[in-house]
């Protein structure tokens, strides 16, 4: 499973204040406003279901 966290369709350069290092082994930056989880498996996805969902409400948040 695959997810993508991003700000929109376009690249938006502007004051996007999120500390990816914080993520570090969840999310994967693969731009500047943009980020990637994968979970290889529906057990991987439970066992980080706790971390996932903070990771979700600080990038909404950000």
């Amino acid at each position: 499973m695959q997810l993508i966290f991003h700000r929109g369709a376009k690249t938006i350069v502007d004051d996007f204040h999120f500390d990816a290092s914080e993520w570090s082994g969840v999310l994967e930056m693969i731009g500047q406003d943009r980020g990637q989880v994968i979970f290889p498996s529906a057990e991987a996805a439970a066992a980080r279901q706790e971390d996932f969902v903070a990771l979700v409400r600080e990038w909404v948040r950000a």
